[in-house]
This record gives structure tokens, sequence and C-alpha cells, in this order.
């Protein structure tokens, strides 16, 4: 679906169509999703801060600027979401999780794949480019925009990333 249409649907749910937010929703769950797993690998927390991203968005849907990029705009605010929520919990206590408790709470996703492991040799930086420009399927300009850089930065960011991911895919 092109962002013109996302948007269409977007100004319906602004006016009272409440199903329009289903379509809004499967179209951006993805991104969602993955901007998160990047940022987290638990399952349980994902979860969570999807339900707590869209919830935020249902609520600041006003804020969001017709014509822009709603996916990139949607994933910035699961971004950022997830990035408070941890360093709130970085405050916090940890506690173990039990054999007999793990399954209330759910199993950390575990990185098993090549994929997860060339993405933890990347910086963070280097991982939001990769969010942007990979998952999300943005330009470079765009992701420029959303980082806030400048576009040079982007490629070269972009140029570590693939060298990077180039490394740990020959192996």
């Amino acid at each position: 679906m092109t962002g013109k249409e996302i948007d269409k649907y977007i100004e319906l749910y602004k006016n009272g169509d409440q199903e329009a937010f289903s379509v809004i929703y499967h179209e951006t769950y993805q991104n969602v999703y993955y901007t998160i797993y990047l940022l987290t690998k638990n399952k349980t927390l994902i979860d969570d801060y999807v339900q707590d991203t869209y919830l935020k968005v249902i609520k600041n849907i006003n804020a969001y600027k017709i014509g822009t990029n709603f996916k990139a705009w949607i994933s910035r605010v699961a971004h950022n979401l997830t990035i408070n929520a941890l360093l709130v919990q970085s405050k916090e206590i940890p506690v173990e999780l039990s054999p007999q408790t793990e399954h209330i709470f759910g199993p950390a996703v575990e990185p098993d794949t090549k994929i997860d492991k060339a993405l933890d040799n990347l910086t963070g930086l280097e991982k939001e480019v990769f969010i942007h420009l990979i998952i999300e399927g943005l330009t470079v300009k765009e992701t420029a925009e959303i980082m806030n850089v400048n576009i040079n930065r982007i490629y070269y960011l972009k140029k570590q990333m693939e060298e990077t991911l180039k490394v740990i895919f020959q192996d």
C-alpha cells in the first residue's frame, strides 16, 4: 500500500471510521514489530511495546502530518517508546526468571540466525539505518530526514553497515 493510500485511511480514522485503523495496523505492524525487535529481542517486551506504540499513535494521530511518510513516523514512535522504556527498565532492579515463571512472562527471543548475529555487530546508528533502509524501504534522503542527520552521514553509515554485513555473511 502506498503512503497516499495509508494517508487516506488515516483521514478516515480521524473522521471516526474505527475500521480504518485495522487497515493502518495491518499495513504498519511489520515495521513496528521489527523496529522493536532489533532493539529488544524479547518476545514479551516486543508484544508490550507494539501495543504501547499503537496506543500512543491513536492518542497522537493528529501529530502526524498527512503527506509525510507514515511508516517512518510510526517506526520513529516505536523506536522512541522502546528506547525510553529500556532506559527506565535499565534503572530497575533485575529479576531473574525461574523455569517455573518463565512460561508466564515468556522467554527472551534468542538470536539464532545469521541475520541476528550480523545485526548484533552493527552499531546503534547502523542498526537504525538498517531498519529504515532495509526493513522500511525508505530512501537515503528519507532516512536522513528521520534521523535528523546529514545525508552524507547516512551514506557513510550505510557503507559501514554493508561492509560489516558482507564480512559476516562471507563466513
